[in-house]
C-alpha cells in the first residue's frame, strides 16, 4: 500500500482497487491514528467499538501503534460484528483489514 502525505497528520492511502485517508493527530502523550475507507475505519486504542457498532458502522482496532505505518503493519485486535463480516477480523493486518472494507 502507497502512502503518501498531504500533511504531517493526514496522508493518502492507494493500492490497486482501493484508496482511503489516514490520519496522525497528536494528542497528549499518545498519538490518535486512524484510516477511514468508503465502507469503514481501522484506527488505535482510542477507539470505543462499542460505538461504532451501535451506530452500524464496521470499524476495527490496532493497538500498541505511535504511527500510520505501525497501524498497517500490525495486526488488528478487535472489530465490530459488521468489520468482522467483511473480514476485517482480528488477526488480519490493519492494511488488509482496510481493504476488506473498501468498495470500489
Amino acid at each position: 500500500m502507497n502512502i503518501e502525505y498531504l500533511s504531517p497528520d493526514h496522508a493518502k492511502l492507494t493500492a490497486p482497487n482501493f484508496s482511503g485517508d489516514a490520519y496522525c493527530v497528536e494528542f497528549g502523550p499518545a498519538n490518535l491514528i486512524f484510516a477511514k475507507t468508503s465502507e469503514g475505519f481501522v484506527g488505535c486504542g482510542f477507539f470505543d467499538l462499542s460505538v461504532f457498532e451501535k451506530l452500524g458502522i464496521p470499524a476495527a482496532k490496532v493497538t500498541e501503534i505511535s504511527t500510520i505505518e505501525d497501524l498497517l503493519r500490525k495486526n488488528v485486535t478487535a472489530a465490530t460484528p459488521a468489520a468482522i463480516k467483511l473480514g476485517a477480523k482480528p488477526g488480519v493486518s490493519g492494511e488488509e483489514a482496510l481493504t476488506k472494507l473498501f468498495s470500489c
